[in-house]
């Protein structure tokens, strides 16, 4: 006789899963990591560039939150 089919087993969630498996996902965790401080250092010119436009958008910010 046959064996009768195997039930799928749920995968055990994995750290790094969100991004991805193994390799894959440490890869994507890097270039998200690069993609937030190529962001960060655009904000750091723009408030280097333009301070005071700078503090008037946070404090409008402020005063609406």
């Amino acid at each position: 006789m046959a064996e009768p089919p195997r039930t799928p087993q749920p995968r055990q969630r994995r750290e790094g899963d969100e991004y991805g498996d193994g390799a894959e996902g440490v890869e994507m965790k890097k270039v998200a990591g690069r993609v937030r401080a190529d962001a960060l250092d655009t904000i750091g010119q723009l408030v280097d560039r333009h301070p005071q436009e700078v503090a008037n958008v946070l404090r409008r910010w402020m005063n609406n939150g």
